[in-house]
């Protein structure tokens, strides 16, 4: 069925499909958005697990230690009073992100936090799996 000619469209017609294509807008434009905040908050995540790593290597190895060895020295080096220091800041970010301590920024937060704890989890693995008898 072919579409009427905008000419012999009434103006009750042409409000109504303006009104349904002003509704298609905005909803396309409401998921560009979340999806744009969610792939931001997806670098975040992968960010903050690279950076902390970054640091705490650097840190082990300004140390004098090696910081791809198992031993209980880099273990020690990558340690604040006996805590993983990226279990510690993973923490609490994570929990101040959940706690919307962050007001405005509390995803922001969350996502570092989130992405800081699961580099920890990478760590700890890497770390038992050398430990590990073959």
């Amino acid at each position: 069925m072919a579409k009427p000619a905008l000419k012999d469209m009434s103006k009750t017609d042409l409000a109504e499909q303006y009104h349904r294509l002003l509704m298609r807008t905005k909803k396309a434009n409401q998921v560009a958005k979340q999806e744009g905040e969610a792939l931001v908050r997806d670098m975040i995540t992968l960010g903050s697990g690279a950076l902390v790593q970054f640091w705490l290597a650097k840190s082990t190895r300004d140390a004098g230690q090696d910081p791809f060895s198992m031993g209980d020295a880099t273990a020690e080096a990558q340690q604040f009073s006996g805590v993983d220091k990226d279990l510690a800041i993973g923490a609490v970010a994570a929990v101040a992100g959940l706690a919307k301590m962050g007001g405005k920024m509390s995803e922001t937060v969350r996502a570092a936090g989130i992405g800081i704890l699961t580099s920890y989890a990478g760590r700890l693995a890497y770390r038992k799996g050398g430990e590990a008898e073959a």
